[in-house]
C-alpha cells in the first residue's frame, strides 16, 4: 500500500525491491539491519562492475557462506513456520 505514495514508477519499483529484501530477511530470521547493511556495503564494492557480470544470487540468504553468516552473527537460517489456528 505504501508503494502508492512512492512518487513515480521508478520510486515504486525501488520501494518494492527494498520491501522484498526486507521481507526475505524476516522470513529467514535474519537481523534485517545487519543484512541490509551487509548488502549495501557489498553493492558499493560492486558498483564499478557491469550489472550483468555480477552473480547477485550469492547475496540471497540461502546462499550465504558460513563465513558471511558468522560475520553477520547469523548462526541458523530457518524458515518461520506459520502457527496453526
Amino acid at each position: 500500500m505504501n508503494a502508492l505514495f512512492a512518487g513515480c514508477p521508478d520510486g515504486a519499483h525501488t520501494f518494492a525491491t527494498m520491501e522484498s529484501i526486507i521481507q526475505t530477511a524476516n522470513l529467514w530470521n535474519l537481523d534485517v539491519y545487519g543484512y541490509v547493511t551487509f548488502l549495501l556495503k557489498e553493492m558499493v564494492k560492486l558498483r564499478s562492475l557491469k550489472a550483468n557480470s555480477v552473480d547477485y544470487s550469492q547475496f540471497l540468504p540461502w546462499n550465504l557462506t558460513p563465513k558471511l553468516r558468522e560475520e553477520m552473527d547469523v548462526y541458523s537460517i530457518s524458515i518461520k513456520k506459520k502457527k496453526s489456528v
